[in-house]
């Protein structure tokens, strides 16, 4: 029988083992590289994990969160700040019965049941609070009134394991962390998407936080298994492999525009671009019920790349207030065309008074399948790309644009689409790009040989022809 000195050695190196693994059950396993990385950004206010399924993400935002508890994050200290308060540490998923598995699962199996106090109400797990240094685990779902349950709540750390429906107990769950300088993590696999959060997941700026993406295919457990997951997954549509494996966004069903946001989107203009140096063209779509939309798209001027500049919405009713915000929207940018929806002649009108004209399109209603097919192209195919930061709206409703199920080739719910509908106007009337005189693209090697090659040839035969031609006018001269 084991001394009672044997049995506190032992019980403190399965703390030890425990405090080094990955997966309480394998005392051998380490986080990848990828989960490394996470668990290395302690500066982030905001981590987002999307993943695939069983990619090990609700892991390793319950490894954080109890590293945290336990405070012997490898990484992270607790801030001076903070100096001998007890830890508040929240725990969000979908329902009570997802927060038990999380807890019996991913988070009990490393701690010490004697060195813990389980709290519950009405049968609900409620917190679980450290008895060695007064940190608590508290739990909360987010399917009803989560966003009441966590108002006045100040805490040092926020998990969120699975989206949420509403991006307003995002901002809420974000608020409660910022008075502590506190880390709000959210793990999900985007099964159900909302537009709103992805939005701010896409968008989110360097200062507020960083998005972290890992695939199922990355999990050790499936190192040898990868051939027969992915044939297990090779009848399923595109997206929804996309999304069980990678942890894409899923597209919703009817989608219009295909936008590639790796390929396409950038955080910023290129180095060379120039408000005064590019060609710009100003669309306007007026909508006197609402909000009218706008937008600038620039053309660069070494290889005709088009850039969507700038675009949102325009507050305001009135011709003349429209006329004006416009203008002020274009100052300093060297406008070649200003381009407008054809059917609004009252704004057109009130332009003209100003000495402002505008370029209208032609035949719009008839040609409307025409200009969507048009953007279809810059979106998916040709060199077009957007400036993310001045362009929110205008992403949203590429990605939410739907076909109507009542009208073939338009766009369902189309009158709110009012960005979308300048930036067809747009792309319909920039001229076609011409190269300048002596303008030669990047070659490769090859290319350059080969080019050479032809312009040797066609010389040769120039020259050849010549020749011809005079030895011809020798012979009738004779």
């Amino acid at each position: 029988m084991a001394s009672k000195r044997e049995l506190i050695l032992e019980k403190r190196l399965r703390q030890l083992q425990l405090q080094g693994c990955f997966d309480p059950n394998d005392f051998e396993s380490r986080p990848t590289k990828e989960q490394d990385e996470i668990f290395r950004d302690i500066v982030s206010r905001v981590v987002v994990v999307r993943a695939g399924n069983q990619s090990g993400k609700t892991a390793t935002g319950g490894k954080i969160a109890i590293m945290k508890f336990l405070e012997d994050h490898p990484y992270w200290k607790r801030s001076a700040d903070w100096n001998d308060e007890a830890l508040s540490i929240v725990v969000s998923s979908t329902g009570h019965q997802q927060l038990v598995d999380i807890w019996e699962q991913k988070l009990a199996p490393f701690l010490d049941p004697t060195k813990i106090k389980i709290e519950r109400e009405k049968g609900y797990l409620k917190r679980v609070i450290n008895k060695d240094n007064g940190n608590k685990l508290i739990f909360i779902p987010h399917n009803v009134d989560a966003q009441q349950k966590t108002q006045g709540l100040v805490c040092h750390h926020f998990w969120i394991d699975e989206m949420p429906k509403d991006k307003a107990f995002v901002d809420e769950a974000l608020e409660r962390v910022q008075s502590r300088k506190g880390q709000l993590v959210m793990t999900f696999t985007p099964t159900v998407v909302n537009e709103d959060i992805r939005e701010f997941c896409d968008s989110m700026p360097e200062a507020l936080g960083k998005t972290y993406i890992i695939n199922r295919l990355q999990n050790p457990v499936y190192a040898d298994r990868i051939e027969e997951l992915l044939a297990q997954y090779a009848g399923l549509p595109d997206k929804v492999r996309r999304m069980r494996l990678y942890g894409d966004w899923v597209k919703p069903d009817g989608a219009v525009f295909n936008l590639d946001r790796e390929r396409k989107c950038f955080s910023s203009l290129p180095d060379h671009y120039s408000k005064t140096g590019w060609d710009h063209y100003f669309g306007i779509d007026p909508a006197y019920r609402g909000y009218t939309g706008y937008c600038i798209v620039a053309v660069d001027p070494l290889n005709g790349d088009r850039w969507a500049v700038a675009s949102d919405y325009i507050e305001g009713q009135a011709a003349s207030l429209l006329v004006q915000k416009a203008e002020k929207i274009m100052a300093g940018y060297n406008i070649r065309k200003r381009i407008y929806d054809s059917h609004e002649t009252v704004f057109w009108k009130e332009a003209a008074l100003h000495k402002i004209y505008y370029l209208g399109v032609h035949k719009k209603t008839s040609r409307k399948a025409e200009l969507i097919r048009q953007l279809q192209e810059h979106i998916e195919e040709k060199p077009f790309y957007i400036n993310v930061p001045k362009n929110i709206e205008f992403i949203r409703e590429l990605e939410s644009a739907q076909w109507s199920q009542t009208s073939d080739g338009k766009i369902k719910n189309s009158t709110k689409y009012h960005i979308l509908d300048s930036y067809q106007y747009v792309i319909d009337l920039i001229p076609r790009w011409v190269p300048p005189k002596g303008h030669r693209p990047n070659e490769t090697f090859n290319q350059r040989l080969v080019r050479k090659h032809d312009e040797e040839l066609a010389r040769k035969e120039k020259a050849y022809q010549k020749r011809r031609i005079r030895q011809s006018r020798r012979r009738r001269r004779r």
